[in-house]
């Protein structure tokens, strides 16, 4: 049983996530992430998710308002009395709901506070009625899987919006002072319940609270949420990747290494920079090349866009104001301050021979890194600006058909530019002002 379920249209993954991050910090258990057990079918998952669920949150944008799935759920909310909407874009809502209020998140990027997400937040306080649970980190052996597979767990990974200080730093200050906020919220929500219970309501929320602030502060003292943006021209959220310093080449005790990823060397990223948190999916190409023009062999929406040359994806970058990234920009940013092979577990962050079934999947369903990035690994090739030698390209990061020795951080492979392949797409580094 979860608190919230979550309705919204496939295409809004990466936008849906920081709701749902969001909503679980603020100590709510959410039913957003899609996963059905062998033997069901997806209409079985979506009606017993959605039938034990104490809040329904919709959210409205240009592609959810015409998804009839979405309309669905959002009657089902409406007629339980426990529909809580909420706007992803300047949008007319469908009539049949016009009449609720709707929270504002167009535009939201996931930094708190943010007034519209605390207006969604005290509607789902209301319609809970009581406070919800209050989560503390688990371990990793307790975590659940569904948990896990959003959270980075790379041997040696940096938690996201780590300092080198050891302190917390401003985003994972605003995080907490969310927290505790909507812990203020929920002590005053029960104060309100019957005068027998007041005396009990505060020593046992206060305990509870005091005991995971403690918890919280002493698991967590550099974590934070990355740093996102969509960018207007294609809808893909863009992640920043702060300077620093790193390694790239081969890494310690990697045996699979070629001679062309020796030796290993220092780097240093002096400029952040903004990368795509995701390859560039076929909705995105589309919306900037038009409708009828898709390359793609496997072809869905949010299946990353394949079969571009160097010049298409180029072309592609320049026309929504980025860029293709540097091959060091590229290794900087797949490890997000790792030093193996790889981010973590291969089957959690990626499609390879192994788990593919010989096909591309939708972007962002595997594990990211610490920068927030999905499918740095597997899945597709990705081109980057730089050559290597005079008659080729270079592309990193493996794709679906590829053996384990491929699939690692450090892994490099030439291509003629005007190579075109269902095994290679790629992602912009955006140049936000």
């Amino acid at each position: 049983m979860s608190d919230i379920f979550l309705s919204y249209a496939r295409v809004d993954r990466p936008r849906v996530k920081l709701v749902a991050d969001a909503l679980q910090q603020a100590g709510w258990s959410v039913w957003w992430d899609h996963t059905i057990l062998p033997g069901k079918t997806w209409d079985q998952a979506v009606e017993a998710a959605l039938g034990d669920a104490r809040c329904v949150i919709v959210l409205w944008s240009r592609d959810s308002i015409h998804s009839d799935w979405v309309q669905t759920e959002a009657y089902e909310g409406k007629r339980r009395g426990i529909l809580v909407p909420a706007l992803l874009d300047d949008v007319s809502i469908p009539l049949a709901f016009r009449r609720i209020q709707a929270a504002n998140l167009v535009a939201w990027s996931g930094v708190l506070p943010h007034a519209g997400l605390d207006e969604l937040s005290r509607a789902v306080s209301e319609v809970l009625s009581v406070a919800g649970p209050l989560v503390i980190e688990r371990t990793s052996e307790a975590q659940p899987a569904e948990e896990a597979a959003r959270s980075p767990k790379a041997e040696g990974a940096t938690p996201r919006g780590a300092g080198t200080d050891g302190l917390v730093n401003e985003a994972g200050q605003e995080r907490f002072a969310a927290v505790a906020q909507n812990y203020r919220s929920r002590l005053s929500a029960i104060l309100t319940r019957s005068r027998l219970s007041k005396r009990m309501a505060i020593f046992g929320i206060l305990a509870v609270a005091l005991i995971a602030i403690v918890i919280y502060t002493q698991t967590h003292p550099k974590t934070s949420v990355p740093a996102t943006r969509i960018n207007p021209v294609d809808g893909l959220t863009y992640a920043f990747i702060p300077p620093g310093n790193s390694m790239m080449g081969c890494s310690p005790g990697d045996n699979e290494c070629d001679s062309d990823e020796k030796p290993p060397r220092a780097e240093q990223i002096a400029n952040g920079f903004w990368l795509g948190q995701t390859e560039v999916t076929q909705a995105a190409w589309k919306k900037v090349n038009g409708s009828n023009n898709n390359p793609s062999r496997f072809e869905s929406d949010q299946l990353p866009v394949e079969q571009v040359d160097w010049a298409g994806a180029q072309k592609y970058c320049q026309a929504v104001a980025g860029r293709l990234p540097s091959e060091k920009e590229w290794e900087y940013a797949a490890r997000a301050g790792t030093r193996g092979s790889r981010y973590g577990d291969l089957d959690a962050i990626a499609w390879y021979s192994g788990n593919s079934d010989r096909a591309t999947h939708s972007v962002g369903l595997k594990q990211p890194n610490a920068f927030g990035l999905y499918d740095m690994l597997g899945n597709v090739w990705e081109w980057t600006a730089d050559n290597y030698d005079s008659n080729t390209k270079v592309v990193r990061g493996g794709s679906w058909n590829v053996y384990t020795r491929y699939a690692r951080a450090s892994s490099r492979l030439r291509e003629g530019p005007a190579h075109r392949s269902i095994y290679l797409g790629f992602r912009c580094v955006g140049e936000f002002r």
